[in-house]
Formats: C-alpha cells, structure tokens, sequence
C-alpha cells in the first residue's frame, strides 16, 4: 500500500518553527505599529518630532516602519501566514471528517492515560467477550477548525486592508466646509490597490470645544460638524478615537487641535494678504505657531485654551525683522497694531482647528467575524473536551474479567476521578 507523505512545501508551512516565528513576527509587527509614530495616524508635531528629517525618517520610511500596517514586508507576512493557516486548516478538517465518519477502535486506547483491569462476579449469562465504546463531547472537535477558521478570515482580513485600505487627514477651520471630494483631503495613505478616500457628503465644521482635567490636561475634544444630505443637514457629534460612519467612510478626530489665527496684514495702500495660522501645542502646553509677513516680517504667536472650552480671547505675538524686535505683546481680538513702514496687522478672530482622519477599510466586517469565530472555537475547545471510553468483557466461568480505558483528548488529569467512578460503578476497585 502507498502512503501518502504531504510536499516539502507543506511540511516546511505547518513546521513548527515556521508557525512560531510568523507568531513572534505578527507579535512585533503589532509592537511596532502601536510604539512608533505611524505616517497615517500619528500627530504631526509627535511625527515629526520622532522621525525628523534626514537618513533616520529615510530609514523609517525604506523599511516601512512609520507605515507598518501599509508595507510590504507586513503584506509578505500575512501571506506567508495565511498559506500556513489554510495547510494547517486543510489538514484538521480531514481529519475532523475521518474521525466524525468512524468508531475510535481497540488501537485508539492503547496509550490511554487511564486504564484499569479487576474481576468481578459474572452479571449475566455467558455470551462471550464483549466490548462497548462510548464517545461524548464530539462537538469538542470542531473547535480547533473553528478557531484556526477565524484566525484565517482575520489574517485574510488584514491582508486585504493592506491592499486595498485607506486613511486620509485633514485639518478643518471651525465654520470651513469640507467638499465631497478626495482632493479635499490634505494627506492620503491608500493601500497599493485602494481608491484615494473622500465622503461622498459635504461636512461642515461648526464647532470644537475642549474639555480639560482640573490640571489643564485634555480630557476631551467634542467636535460637532454638520453632514449635507439629501434631507438637509444632520448635525453629528464626533470625539476622540469615536469613528463616525458617513457616506464614503469612517471619519474620526485625534488630540490634534488648537487655536487659529485669522490674521490680516495691510500696507500703505491697504489689505495686502489674509492667512490662517494654525497654533500647535507646544512642550510647555501653550499653543504656538509663525509665519512670515510682508516686507520680510516675521511673526511669532502663542496662544493658551479659553476658559471652560471657550475661545482665547488673546494671542501673544513677538515680531521681528532679522535681529531688530518690532513688536512684542498681546494681539487682541479685532484688534490692530502698527508696525513701521506703514504696515499694520490684524487679529480678526482665533476659532478653533481640529484635525479629521477619515478612513475605509473593506475588510472590517470580515475581521469582527474572523475575532468572533475564533472566540467560539477557543470557547468549545476548552469547555468541550471529547472524551472516549472503553469497556471489554471477558467471562472466565462463574467470574468476568474488565479492562476499562479512558482517553480524554486535552487536561486527562482533570478526568481521574471520573475515572475512578466509572472504574467503581462497574464493580471495580474504589
């Protein structure tokens, strides 16, 4: 008779090795994407701040580090992974599917852990050796199938966000309008197969209140924009790492956020510029920002939070030409300073910034299903044990002699005193 031996390619998929090490690289892939500052998801101060410029943010960005989730060496290992999972898969629905069709026989008890051999007076009739097997908790094996399933359709899953995938980023003046369309997005990180995002409605901004601890750290950003529909506009209310579902994808805000400047500046001959100038937190707490005006002015701006979430009455402002300091002190709002050469700048209003991430991951109902099977099957595999049983009678005159064997096939210490009372029930020893 031949025998079947699986390729070299199936051994080399399902070694244990192999399986380990794609663990122990999903693991620190996981690590990464969570420690480092993603491209896609990070602030761009704390960005900016980790990878600066230079051969460090190139060496982050050649091997994929500041988008590990997006990169190709994290889409060879989900493939290399899912080839694995699908032999594994394969194999143990094979031999599901055996073992469902067939009686385990005598050979299944031979290295049972449990195995017992007494006398005991005749019950019955002489009619010969007898034997009885008795299986319970079948449905046990199909947990493992179950759970490698689900670990397939996640592993699947992220292989498709990879593909085809998307985040985009944007940042939004209270009261701007963002149009329908991809190229109002600031920032887009598509995977290699995926259509560039944008909402398929116009949002509005209309407001963002901060709400802070009694120490002046954010606790929350409440964000309300309004949704243009075809039923008139619908106010929703977005939070920090809440994902709103719109039309065309999740939409959702960061900790990234602060005043804005709406700056004019005039000349001789009247207004010659307007600009926004967006104020970041700084390491001290306070929000900052610059620019450069006409006549080769530069601007610096410092701004705080407003009381109980409300807008900075105020911005702080140092300007300068080269090394000569031209102004220092408070712009307020609505408020205009001269500066020499004829030229004045204007603080119309300091709204509010926020930053919205929008994203659309295809693969997001078939990775809650993949989570969810896998949790069923690691909730049969360890609440429903198969356990199999036998008993063989032999009679020897007045007498019979029992051999009892029981094989559980996970935690057999857990079984012993099952055993044990089986062994006592049928007239053995207790």
């Amino acid at each position: 008779m031949r025998i079947h031996r699986p390729s070299r390619y199936k051994r080399f998929l399902r070694s244990p090795p192999l399986i380990i090490g794609e663990v122990l690289a999903l693991a620190l892939a996981g690590v990464l994407g969570a420690s480092l500052p993603q491209v896609d998801t990070a602030a761009r101060e704390a960005y900016t701040r980790f990878w600066g410029t230079g051969a460090w943010r190139g060496l982050g960005v050649g091997l994929g580090l500041d988008h590990v989730f997006q990169s190709a060496w994290f889409l060879a290992l989900l493939l290399l992974t899912t080839a694995s999972l699908v032999v594994v898969l394969l194999e143990q629905v094979l031999s599901l599917r055996a073992q469902m069709g067939r009686q385990p026989g005598e050979g299944h008890f031979r290295n049972a852990p449990f195995q017992a051999t007494f006398e005991r007076p005749s019950q019955g009739p002489c009619l010969g050796p007898r034997a009885e097997i008795r299986s319970q908790g079948r449905l046990g094996r199909f947990g493992s199938p179950l759970f490698h399933f689900g670990l397939l359709l996640v592993i699947l899953a992220g292989a498709l966000r990879a593909l085809f995938g998307v985040t985009a980023a944007v940042d939004l003046l209270e009261g701007e309008r963002l149009p329908a369309t991809s190229s109002a997005w600031g920032g887009q990180w598509p995977g290699p197969l995926a259509a560039p995002f944008g909402l398929s409605v116009p949002l509005t901004l209309e407001r963002v209140s901060p709400v802070t601890y009694p120490n002046g750290q954010l606790q929350d950003l409440q964000v309300g924009v309004l949704a243009e529909g075809p039923d008139g506009p619908r106010p929703t209310a977005l939070g920090i790492n809440r994902k709103t579902v719109f039309p065309g994808g999740r939409v959702f805000v960061d900790a990234t956020f602060g005043p804005a400047a709406l700056l004019a500046w005039s000349g001789p001959r009247g207004t010659m510029a307007r600009e926004a100038v967006l104020l970041s937190r700084g390491p001290g707490g306070d929000f900052t920002g610059s620019t450069t005006g006409p006549g080769g002015l530069q601007l610096n701006l410092r701004s705080g939070l407003g009381p109980a979430g409300t807008h900075p009455s105020r911005a702080d402002a140092r300007i300068h030409r080269g090394d000569a300091l031209l102004f220092s002190g408070p712009l307020p709002r609505e408020g205009s300073i001269s500066l020499p050469g004829g030229f004045s700048l204007t603080l119309e209003s300091l709204p509010y910034w926020v930053r919205l991430h929008g994203t659309r991951d295809p693969a997001l109902v078939l990775a809650l299903t993949g989570f969810m099977v896998s949790l069923g099957g690691a909730f049969v595999m360890f609440t429903v044990i198969p356990v199999d049983t036998w008993v063989r009678v032999i009679p020897e005159g007045t007498r019979e002699s029992v051999h009892v064997a029981m094989r559980p096939s996970r935690f057999a210490p857990l079984y012993r005193e099952q055993f044990q009372r089986l062994v006592h029930d049928l007239g053995g020893p207790s």
